[in-house]
Parts: structure tokens; sequence; C-alpha cells
């Protein structure tokens, strides 16, 4: 085999990206040193892979219903050559990286039925009939437009609470959160990789420390660091840790002047993280109101330390934290409390935005209701979007299906309502600016009543619109990603007989 270095294969969709899952993952008799990472598109769609190598190298995509094996040129393919007619006829199939590179299009006839599976490997050549370097196997599921398709594996451990964090790699770190319960999890140590090619989980190991309610920050240096939490007994952290996708390892850093879990972490420009309120006291309701602070801390990666932060103004927890398009953060409502001889506890309407620097904090003036665990979601204009969340009264809040929306240049504005209330759910922005809602509780929060419906909001508008699809599995208060290839990946949560769920679904847009 000749000398040279790792070669990568990507794909890059246009803007509607539907696939159900592509990538690349172990081939059965990996050979070479052919890294590959092919993102791809539905059917009915066009799609492209961009081949990255050496230049001059001769190319060949080998795509396949079945896995093989296939001996071919003195190697192994983890894929059949059945379809091999397709890769002559079809342009850039095979080919030439000019450069290092080619870009090569594909189109998936809208007349493939759903739900078929593709398998494909790519390799270079070293004569017409000799193989060199073979890439991984990617496994394609074909998918329709605005659809869930469950991920081929469950994670090991039924979870919520968890976090979900992209890796350079194009896995999705999941970490810590608790298991049993949706109503009372016990927190757990474990963390877990979705693997985006095959679609399956694997364990990384365990967190130095159980943690829920906690927060994982992706650092320049492709580590993430995860800060806070409570543990299984109830009690809140002040220690952070670093976990290293090179060595699928965690280690502890330094630890914050206070603990916290239901704070929120947010990466500045520099590259440092803002950490901001939360509650160091998870023994009661009343307790976790009366524990939430106005206190912030900054970590530096650089030096592994931390530094203290200017103070918000209120405390708050179970609030939001969101980037702004110039650098800056806003930060918006939360359970706060008000001492008037004892601490007399509210659902805030307050918001402020903290400066690029991270060094002072100005107003934002009121949202139109009172929010906690409600979301968040920077739109392609630069405003943002606040959709849902607890309101009314702190002993017994309740979803709001309302929304608003928040100009940097103007301050406040109400946009149309959710045709659901909901809470304790995730939002994405989508290729084409749409906001998508999926899941989240109705109900209270102390007797949460899990959904499975979809609303998508159309900042053109202003207005939301019922998906055509449902979640396959009702989830709240679940982790999720945005993954390589436009899909949205939901992970676990609560269902609706409050048992947490080991599965996984991709919506694709």
């Amino acid at each position: 085999m000749s000398s040279r270095s790792n070669h990568r294969l990507r794909a890059a969709g246009l803007s509607l990206l539907l696939l159900a899952g592509l990538a690349m993952t172990a081939a059965a008799q990996p050979q070479g040193n052919l890294e590959a990472k092919v993102l791809g598109t539905t059917v009915g769609k066009t799609g492209q892979f961009e081949l990255l190598g050496d230049s001059g190298d001769v190319y060949v995509i080998f795509v396949s219903l079945n896995q093989g094996p296939t001996v071919i040129g003195g190697k192994t393919l983890a894929v059949g050559l059945e379809l091999l007619p397709l890769t002559g006829s079809l342009p850039g199939f095979i080919g030439t990286l000019t450069g290092g590179q080619a870009v090569v299009p594909y189109f998936l006839p809208g007349t493939l039925p759903i739900g078929v599976t593709l398998y494909s490997q790519t390799a270079t050549l070293i004569t017409a009939n000799k193989l060199d370097d073979i890439s991984e196997q990617s496994v394609l599921v074909l998918s329709g437009s605005d659809t869930f398709t469950q991920t081929k594996g469950n994670l090991n451990t039924a979870r919520a609470l968890a976090t979900a964090t992209l890796l350079d790699d194009c896995r999705v770190l999941v970490t810590g959160g608790g298991s049993g319960n949706l109503t009372s999890p016990s927190a757990l140590s474990s963390a877990e990789a979705y693997d985006f090619g095959q679609q399956t989980f694997g364990s990384v190991g365990n967190m130095t420390r159980q943690r829920a309610f906690h927060t994982a920050t992706k650092l320049d240096d492709g580590r993430v660091l995860l800060v806070g939490g409570n543990n299984s007994s109830g009690l809140v952290t002040a220690t952070a840790e670093r976990f290293d996708p090179n060595a699928n390892s965690f280690t502890a850093t330094s630890t914050m002047s206070r603990a916290r879990a239901g704070h929120t972490a947010s990466k500045l420009n520099n590259g440092k993280v803002f950490v901001a309120g939360g509650t160091n006291d998870f023994s009661s309701v009343d307790a976790m109101v009366a524990g939430s602070t106005d206190k912030t801390e900054i970590y530096d990666p650089s030096g592994s330390s931390w530094s203290a932060g200017p103070d918000m103004s209120e405390p708050r927890f179970a609030h939001n934290a969101v980037t702004l398009s110039d650098g800056r953060t806003l930060v918006s409502g939360g359970l706060s409390f008000i001492t008037i001889i004892i601490p007399i506890p509210f659902i805030s309407t307050d918001a402020e935005v903290l400066n690029v620097g991270g060094t002072s904090f100005s107003s934002a003036g009121n949202m139109g209701t009172e929010r906690a665990a409600h979301a968040a979601t920077l739109l392609a204009n630069g405003r943002v979007l606040i959709s849902g969340g607890a309101s009314g009264s702190v002993l017994n809040p309740t979803p709001t299906t309302s929304c608003e929306v928040y100009n940097p240049a103007a301050g406040w504005s109400n946009t149309g309502s959710m045709a659901g209330a909901r809470a304790l759910h995730p939002t994405f922005l989508l290729s084409d600016g749409r906001v998508l809602a999926a899941g989240g509780a109705d109900g209270s929060l102390t007797a949460p009543t899990v959904q499975s419906t979809v609303e998508l909001y159309d900042f053109s508008t202003g207005l939301w619109s019922a998906s055509a699809s449902s979640m396959i599995v009702p989830r709240a208060l679940q982790s999720a990603s945005a993954l390589p290839d436009g899909a949205i990946l939901y992970i676990g949560g609560g269902t609706v007989s409050g048992a947490l769920t080991p599965t996984a679904e991709r919506y694709t847009e």
C-alpha cells in the first residue's frame, strides 16, 4: 500500500437534506487508511459527495443493496456489486481527484421505496482492476420529507435530562442525565456516543461524577466541558470535567466557587465558557427556587480555571441563554425570588444581554409572558424566537402556547402562538429558516403530559403550522442535537407513562 495521508469522503447535500441516516461505519474487514464521512439526501432529491484525498487518485464509489463481503482487486469490500452498472453509468462515481478533491452529484429517483437501505464504500485504485485504500462502509436509509425515522440502535441506558453534543468526528456525545422515572430521575455517571454512520450508540466510559441538570459545551479544541448538576441523592456539585473525544476519556478540571444545577453555559467569542445562575439545593421545590443565584462564573480553557463574572439582574433557575449574531448572549426568564422578610418565588419575565467579552449585563426589557423551561432559537434574521415554557404560579406552573420574538434593535414583540402548549422541549433552526419544535410536555411540570406533536414556525409570517408527522415516541426532557446531514437527532426522554425510553429518532426536513 502506498504511504499517504488519510483520505476523507464527505457528502454535502443541498439545503433540503432529508436523509434518515447516511455516513461511514466500520467495514467487516477494513482495508487501508481511507477515512470517509458521507452525507446524503432522500428519494427524489439531488445530493453530492465531496471526495478529499491525494491529487491524481482514481476513485470508485460502490453502491449496493447488501453488505457483501465481496473480494475484488485483492481486497474485500463490505458491499455487494449487483449495482456496479449503476456505478459505471452515473457521472462522477468513478473519476480522478483533481487537486485532491472531487464533487460527485447523484440523484435517487422518487420511485424508490422509503425505508430501503443502501450501502456504499469508496476505493482508490492502483490500476484499473487493483484496489488501493478502501473507505469504511456507509449506511443510507431512504426517508421522505418531514419524517421521523427510528435509529438502528438504542441507548445502552434509558435516560432523560442528558446532554447531547455534536463532536468534530461527527459522533454525538450523550452524558449523564437520569434513569428511572420522568418526575424522579436518578442521576447517572455513564456516557455514550451516537455513531452517525452506524446509527447506534456505544459506551465511552463514565464521567468522574453523576450529573443531571448539568451543561455540556464544546470547546474550541473539540473537547467538551461538563459543568455542575446534581447526583442521585439530589446533592448539587460545583465540579466540572472535560471529555476528550480522541481518548474517549473524562478528566476533572478545577471547581466552580458555587454548586449549580439548572444553570446555563454559553461559549463566548474568546473561547471561554460563561456559566450563569442555577440552584444549589434540590431538596424541594421551595429550596430549588430559594437556592437559585444571580452569580455567574467564567471558565478559561487555556488555564482550566474559573473566575467570577458579572451578577445578573436577579436569581435564575431553569432559565434560557442564547448567543446572538453579534456574539452577545440573551438571558431570559427562569424561576426566581424576591426577599420580603422571606424569599417569595416567582416565574420571571425579565431578560438581559451579556456583552461580547462577558464582563457586563444590560437590560433587554421584559417578555410579555413569564417563562421557565422555555426554548429560545436564533433566527436567520438575527432575532430570537422564544417559545412555550412554564408560566403562571410557581406552586403549579403550566406550559403555555404563547411565543414572542426579541429584536436586538427594537426589543420584544408578540408572534403567533403554538397550537399546543409545551415546555421542556428543544427547538432547532432548519435550513429553510423555519423553526422545529417537537415533543415536550403539557399539563403541569409536577404531572407532565408528554407530547409527540410537532410544529414548525415560519418567521416570514410569524405563524406556526402542524407538521405532517409526529414523533415515533412521545418525549419530554429528551436531549437533542443537529447532525452533519441536517437531520435532528432526538435521544431518550420520558414517555407518556412516565418511564424513560432508550430509543432515539431522527427528523429529516
